[in-house]
């Protein structure tokens, strides 16, 4: 009897980091979610006693759940506005946007003016661009998507001007839908498109104006539509989060956040 005691009592002595775990929750940015997967893996690896979940639905959504106290960071692609200076920023990489086509697409750029014209719906068929006669399909994403809100911020258009034939949620969906299907544009986060496009996804990438959509681009300020990666928390950071956001801005992640084609805050 006294052995089984002893076995159960050292039993319960090895479970206080369980009980003592932590969880931080993390909502928003379908972009930034898969560097927050992996900057997750590798600091619970050092810190076994919290445990990071990472959900997507988009930046407005991350916020939203901040705000309600649903998560600790809300992942948020975009700048913050002036109803949002209550809240603190904390950015980790940038990123751009760009428009994107199917690779057999022949046209290689669009003026800003039409691409106005095709997600106004002023423009149906890529012949009017010098491109095949075939139809032009737009495909836009939902509401509360800081890709969105970057992309219509550059072409001056308001979220109700876009005449969408589709929708995507996610950078995912997005470039999926696009690769797909005939005649189709969207738009799509620079470094999430790269990545699978290495990976031979059919689609390729038509810049928002007359520089590359690329990486280094993006990291020496010449593309025309870049944007930062944020961590959002409502006040000072408790310790945990504050080092679990301080790592993400780190040197020693760097080279995470450049495999998924993004450009970090730290070289």
């Amino acid at each position: 009897m006294s052995r089984i005691l002893s076995v159960c009592l050292l039993a319960t002595l090895a479970l206080p980091d369980l009980a003592q775990a932590r969880d931080i929750r993390l909502s928003g940015s379908s972009t930034i979610a898969p560097v927050m997967l992996e900057i997750g893996k590798l600091f619970e690896a050092s810190h076994p006693e919290i445990r990071i979940f990472v959900e997507t639905g988009g930046s407005g959504k991350g916020l939203v759940d901040l705000r309600k106290g649903l998560v600790d960071i809300a992942m948020v692609s975009r700048e913050m506005t002036e109803e949002e200076a209550d809240l603190q920023s904390h950015p980790i990489a940038y990123d751009g946007i760009a428009a994107l086509v199917p690779a057999d697409n022949p046209l290689s750029d669009l003026s800003d003016e039409a691409l106005r014209a095709i997600f106004t719906g002023r423009m149906r068929n890529w012949s009017e661009l010098g491109g095949p006669d075939q139809p032009i399909v737009v495909v836009a994403k939902g509401e509360g998507r800081a890709t969105s809100e970057v992309f219509n911020a550059y072409l001056g258009l308001t979220p109700d001007q876009i005449k969408g034939d589709l929708v995507a949620a996610e950078n995912a969906q997005m470039i999926k839908t696009v690769s797909v299907t005939l005649g189709s544009i969207g738009y799509v986060s620079i470094g999430a498109a790269l990545l699978d496009i290495g990976y031979g996804v059919p689609v390729k990438l038509i810049p928002l104006g007359e520089v590359p959509p690329t990486a280094d681009h993006v990291a020496d300020g010449s593309y025309g539509a870049v944007r930062p990666l944020n961590l959002v928390t409502q006040g000072s950071p408790p310790a945990d989060i504050a080092e679990l956001i301080a790592f993400s801005q780190s040197a020693e992640v760097a080279e995470i956040i450049r495999a998924l084609t993004y450009v970090p805050v730290r070289p």
